[in-house]
């Protein structure tokens, strides 16, 4: 070899070698030399990272296994589906229950929609609905008797009811739609003392009620809260109450409570009016201001006082046979622990946020001065 001016050796090949162990050839093009054993070293490294991952991965999912043994180890239901919940077991565990959510996505939106044609009253759309396949069980349930109903043969609803399968629905579910079955047929006392049963205050289905149904009318257009025929009319309140000492029986709202009155609108600007308990707010707390809204539209408020007492608002025109539809919004408080021992049923233990307590509410065509 010999050296040239610039710093590189020249081989005898006519190839130069650079001061950092690359070789340039003549047309000046560069090779690397490639160590083996730096290459083995990445390779280890990369084996070592990988492995490392892996690891990871293995001592998560050991973790989950020893955090709940129970849902993996204990023998399974007949249905294959485990008494206890995890993470990543048997049904209910959250990542089955997160695959059962994919796949009933659109049935569930198809139930939604639904549900909230029976809810306007709106038999027709509710028959197209039903007549379209993939609806479950559990759909075709609740929505068959309920469209009888809607159509005017609450009868032919509760033979449906007595001859389907029941299995889709649980037992105060069918409870509930043979009273509202009654109640389209006029008959409030059978639907009255259906309301009333135990497996129906354990659950206090308002939500489900006001989802579903669509009650007929009210006579005289008043709402007795907490009276056992509220369910349909109401949204957003807990388990009915009676207080004997106030002469009436009460329902606690939460922040938000809805009262719907069907087909009430007169087409003239209408007074409602309620029966409301301030006796129950905590001595330490100022009085709520109750805020009226009518179709999401401000339209009055008042202050409640510390006594039970009625309150009149204004009301503007509705339209002429349309649903009208009150929403009350109000501060609220947490009771003390003991009201946490007083619940029942699917509501025990149930924390309550606890804001207007309502004896009735009504609709009044006149509007006092």
């Amino acid at each position: 070899r010999r050296e040239t001016g610039d710093g590189r050796r020249e081989t005898g090949d006519g190839r130069r070698e650079t001061g950092d162990g690359r070789r340039e050839t003549g047309d000046g093009r560069r090779e690397t030399e490639f160590s083996v054993t730096h290459d083995a070293v990445r390779i280890t490294s990369l084996f070592s990272i990988l492995n490392s991952q892996f690891s990871i991965l293995l001592a998560c999912l050991l973790a989950l296994i020893a955090i709940a043994p129970y849902a993996y180890l204990l023998p399974l239901e007949p249905d294959g589906s485990s008494r206890w919940s995890s993470y990543i077991g048997p049904y209910p565990s959250s990542l089955n229950n997160t695959f059962i959510a994919w796949r009933t996505r659109p049935s569930h939106e198809r139930e939604l929609q639904l549900a909230a044609a029976l809810r306007a009253g709106d038999a027709a759309t509710a028959r197209s609905m039903l007549e379209q396949p993939g609806l479950p069980p559990y759909v075709l349930a609740v929505g068959r008797p309920l469209l009888l109903g809607l159509e005017g043969r609450p009868a032919d609803g509760l033979s449906l009811l007595e001859m389907q399968n029941i299995a889709p629905l649980t037992t105060w579910q069918t409870a509930m739609v043979r009273a509202e079955l009654l109640r389209q047929a006029g008959d409030l006392g059978a639907a009255r003392a259906i309301f009333t049963q135990e497996l129906i205050d354990n659950e206090n289905p308002v939500g489900w009620a006001w989802d579903w149904l669509h009650p007929p009318p009210l006579p005289n257009q008043r709402i007795d809260i907490g009276g056992n025929l509220d369910l349909g009319y109401i949204q957003g309140f807990y388990l009915g109450e009676g207080d004997p000492a106030a002469n009436g029986n009460f329902r606690w709202s939460g922040p938000e409570a809805r009262l719907r009155f069907p087909a009430a609108g007169s087409g003239q600007a209408q007074q409602f009016c309620m029966r409301a308990d301030g006796r129950g707010w905590p001595a330490d707390l100022p009085m709520p201001r109750v805020s009226l809204l009518l179709a999401d539209t401000p339209v009055g408020a008042f202050s409640l006082q510390r006594e039970v007492s009625e309150y009149c608002l204004p009301l503007p025109a509705s339209a002429p046979g349309s649903d009208v539809v009150v929403t009350m919004q109000t501060r609220t408080f947490v009771p003390s622990a003991a009201d946490l021992l007083g619940q029942q049923g699917s509501q025990a233990s149930q924390l309550r946020r606890l804001g207007l307590r309502l004896d009735w509410a009504e609709l009044r065509d006149t509007v006092t001065r």
